[in-house]
């Protein structure tokens, strides 16, 4: 990558030595004072097409102007922009093997077809290698190409990318162009990596993160549910209530505490259907969980829960959860504590009678 900062004081320096004023300058090679300005204070770059003009006019070479001298990526930098002056830049690309890293070094004082002409030569060259590029490769250029070209390129690197690979190019990619990468992702035999899903979402539209979601939900293995709550805010309900589903008939035991979170995010049958499968639980229900989880389900539900931890729960817990609870669900409980614990133990059920 040029620095610019660097640039435009040698041009400020050079104008200066040689006493003429911005305006001056400007006029010189037929651009605005303004632009001079911009240059000089590092905030742009002079286009590629006034550069020759430009150099001669403050006796630098193109390379001494662009560079701060020896060898590395802006050399090579120099030596192309030079060549793309004198018009055979993508023969040197080639012949060279520059990389497309030095090309996208360039490309912010090329046209878009010319940074999509040598940035395809430098991957031929690379091809001719054996060096394969890959989603994360275009993202350098893609500020500076056409969407079409982009999604040309797109679609032949994603064959063996990753989700995650894209997440760096979709600021940069079309809805049509993230749709039909989703479609590829989610076809075959590969899981869906839920981490990449998350980086991804804000640039997805609903139905393309809804076909994610649904093949994740077809995945064998654990659903890690903190992960997906993060992905609630960009999915639909039908998506939610899918993932619901996947959940509540899983083999393992379901974990209240994680569930807290998604529950604002789902819908009452849903929630009737995780409810379910928690009541199906081995053990003690985490109590202090269940109050959190309890403004979200619906009078049935909470009394299937409570019916479920009155057997194992002191009445201490009980209480905890008897705002939330019906009439008939607090006489059965007040039942059951008469029954294990004896009549004192009301007291802590006792405002809720």
């Amino acid at each position: 990558m040029f620095d610019m900062r660097e640039i435009g004081k040698k041009i400020a320096e050079r104008r200066k030595a040689m006493d003429m004023t911005q305006t001056e300058l400007a006029d010189e090679i037929g651009v605005s004072f303004q632009a001079v300005s911009n240059w000089e204070r590092g905030q742009s770059m002079p286009d590629i097409a006034k550069l020759p003009e430009l150099a001669a006019l403050l006796h630098f070479s193109i390379d001494d102007l662009l560079t701060r001298g020896g060898p590395g990526d802006e050399q090579m930098s120099a030596k192309l922009v030079e060549r793309i002056v004198e018009g055979d830049a993508a023969e040197y690309v080639q012949e060279e093997r520059i990389p497309p890293k030095v090309i996208a070094d360039v490309a912010p004082i090329l046209k878009p077809k010319q940074a999509e002409t040598l940035w395809e030569a430098s991957v031929e060259a690379e091809a001719e290698e054996g060096n394969a590029f890959c989603l994360r490769d275009l993202t350098p250029i893609a500020p500076f190409v056409s969407d079409e070209f982009l999604h040309d390129w797109v679609m032949k690197a994603s064959a063996d990318s990753e989700i995650s690979d894209l997440v760096s190019l979709a600021p940069f990619l079309g809805d049509e162009t993230l749709n039909e990468l989703v479609g590829k992702f989610t076809r075959g035999d590969g899981k869906v990596d839920i981490h990449g899903m998350i980086s991804l979402a804000p640039f997805l539209s609903e139905e393309a993160l809804d076909t994610l979601v649904n093949r994740f939900a077809q995945d064998a293995g654990e659903i890690n549910i903190s992960a997906l709550t993060s992905l609630a805010p960009f999915l639909s309900d039908e998506a939610l209530d899918a993932l619901a589903d996947r959940l509540s008939q899983g083999a393992d035991r379901l974990d209240i505490k994680p569930l807290v979170s998604l529950a604002p995010f789902l819908s009452d049958s849903a929630l009737d259907k995780l409810v379910k499968k928690l009541a199906q639980n081995d053990g003690e229900i985490d109590i202090n969980a269940l109050v959190s989880f309890a403004p979200f389900l619906s009078d049935s539900s909470l009394d299937a829960l409570a019916d479920r931890i009155a057997d194992t729960a002191s009445p201490k817990e009980l209480a905890k959860l008897a705002p939330f609870l019906s009439s008939n669900a607090i006489k059965r409980s007040v039942d059951k504590i008469i029954a294990k614990h004896g009549v004192g133990e009301l007291k802590h059920i006792a405002p809720f009678l």
